[in-house]
């Protein structure tokens, strides 16, 4: 385990503790040679015995290296002391969106459109590279003093048309972010991106996200199957034109949500001209589906801005892990807290519900079959006979 005072690798001295999350541990660092600060993160001991956990330590610091952006934290170097696996990054001076988010609640169209703009233009980069950063979140999004955006955290990142579930059968990502065609471990591309983008920018603006509820499991079924509160309900001062442009982003289907980051800005703009592309979904009137009676019954969650969860073949238990939120003022307090959703497993944290969840009409006929199927395979249980 390392400790403050100690250097790495002959190179980088760790002189405070930033913050620590399910995987790693951030430490603000100097530079011995450079003379600067850094950020340094280091995995877990347990995880750095990992190799496959290890491999995705070095392609974050591969991708992170590969992408050239103002709104991209920068990384400089990724190595190994010992026992012990590290990467360095640039060290930002600010405070995360989540954190901005905490203190001052909901913000103006003018402020959120500064980051939708940055952001952005951060995910053009990360688009044209052929990558999916699969992490978009408020927590991954620090703002300077000067409010220039950088966009953290490439662990989970993968090539585009990669589906939710990895190669050893499990899905990681930040539940209330999620994009439906993640859940279903359907291949997924930059509109993936672009939907947990419209996630943050709805938070933005409202000081809630539009998914919630007292389990992951049924967060996750209602990024497939329930529509978003409508965002003028909730903030009857935006202009509607660009409730429908925001709105479009959070569409159940792929194809019906912008199609490039350059699309999406251009219509948060007033300026993007669908040509034929097809409407979005419908976003207001819907109602949340039947849920099981132990979920129904639970009393009113409190939002969990860094609730993730991996999604892994055979069991059905959901078992928190991870460590505390970094604090508010360091350019770390994105390392995200973990949830495991397994399926198939003895024991559970609710009895399943002896109906699956009926979804609304918003939600295609196809989707829902596909969502039924999905639920059941979840559970562990068989689907009644008709």
């Amino acid at each position: 385990m390392a400790a403050i005072g100690e250097t790495l690798s002959g190179t980088y001295k760790l002189v405070g503790l930033i913050g620590s999350g399910g995987f790693a541990t951030v430490y603000r660092a100097r530079d011995m040679r450079a003379g600067t600060v850094v950020a340094v993160k280091i995995l877990h001991p347990h995880h750095a015995a990992d190799a496959q956990i290890v491999r995705r330590f070095r392609r974050e610091a591969e991708v992170a290296d590969s992408l050239r952006h103002p709104n991209i934290v920068r990384m400089l170097d990724f190595g190994e002391d010992d026992e012990t696996v590290f990467l360095v990054m640039e060290y930002v001076y600010g405070h995360t969106l989540a954190s901005l988010l905490e203190r001052e609640g909901q913000m103006t169209l003018s402020q959120t459109m500064e980051i939708a703009t940055q952001a952005l233009d951060a995910l053009d980069t990360v688009h044209r590279a052929g990558i999916i950063h699969r992490d978009i979140k408020p927590h991954n999004i620090m703002l300077t003093p000067e409010r220039r955006l950088k966009l953290m955290d490439l662990g989970l990142a993968r090539p585009e048309a990669s589906s939710g579930i990895t190669q050893a059968g499990t899905y990681m990502g930040t539940v209330h972010y999620i994009a439906p065609e993640l859940v279903l471990g359907s291949p997924a591309d930059i509109r993936a991106d672009l939907y947990a983008l419209g996630i943050t920018l709805y938070q933005c603006l409202a000081a809630t996200v539009p998914f919630d509820a007292p389990t992951p499991m049924a967060i996750l079924h209602m990024h497939v199957a329930v529509a978003p509160p409508s965002l003028s309900r909730v903030r009857p001062d935006l202009p509607p034109e660009f409730v429908v442009a925001l709105e479009r982003s959070l569409a159940k289907l792929p194809e019906h949500r912008y199609q490039t980051p350059s699309d999406m800005l251009l219509g948060l703009q007033g300026r993007w001209d669908p040509v034929a592309a097809p409407p979005p979904l419908p976003m207001s009137g819907a109602t949340a589906p039947p849920i099981a009676p132990s979920v129904a019954n639970a009393p009113t969650p409190q939002y969990d801005p860094q609730q993730t969860a991996i999604i892994e073949a055979g069991s059905g238990r959901i078992i928190p892990a991870g460590g505390s939120p970094a604090p508010p003022t360091r350019a770390a307090d994105a390392l995200a807290e973990t949830a495991v959703i397994e399926r198939g497993g003895p024991n559970t944290t609710s009895p399943p519900p002896s109906q699956p969840p009926t979804p609304p009409a918003s939600a295609p006929a196809a989707q829902q079959g596909l969502l039924s199927r999905w639920l059941y395979k979840l559970l562990g249980e068989r689907p009644p006979n008709p």
